[in-house]
């Protein structure tokens, strides 16, 4: 058996989906390296660039795109009709103050919305954990950063008072 170097022996990525789905089979660093090329030629990313770029068939970003028109119409539809209800609010005051809501939002079952008037417990809980999760990442992401220790602190104490 031959040797390997360090570099080989990762098997790894450094990089992940976070949404695995959407990777179909492609390797993340891949299309980070692609994606790293088109802002070091454009100064900045966009969708169009992406999109353009995608269009080629020999493209590493070609395969996470769909191209059939008929089925890309259809998901694009869907896609309008998701921010519809997540573009809903009801002004509420409350103490003496406006505030805005979203009128629906996803249930625990993720089969689908509810009006946030509707939701039992468990939907509740799902909202609840969401929260967390949310919090939990926005205060590691502020780690990475300089000058964030007191919105940490906040956001600590928020997430110690939903547990």
């Amino acid at each position: 058996m031959g040797s390997c170097s360090k570099d080989e022996l990762m098997v790894e990525s450094l990089y992940k989906w976070q949404m695995k789905g959407l990777a179909k089979g492609t390797d993340p660093s891949i299309v980070y390296e692609e994606l790293e090329r088109l802002q070091d030629i454009h100064g900045t990313l966009s969708a169009g660039i992406i999109v353009s770029t995608a269009k080629n068939k020999n493209s590493v970003l070609h395969q996470l795109f769909e191209w059939d028109d008929t089925k890309a119409a259809e998901k694009y539809r869907l896609h309008q009709a998701r921010i519809l209800l997540n573009n809903i609010k009801i002004n509420v005051v409350s103490d003496g103050e406006a505030r805005e809501y979203s009128v629906f939002e996803i249930t625990c079952n993720k089969d689908g919305y509810k009006r946030i008037q509707s939701f039992d417990t468990d939907d509740v809980e799902y909202i609840k954990t969401g929260v967390l999760k949310s919090l939990t990442y926005w205060k590691e992401k502020l780690k990475l950063y300089k000058n964030f220790d007191e919105a940490i602190k906040h956001i600590t104490n928020a997430i110690e008072a939903l547990i």
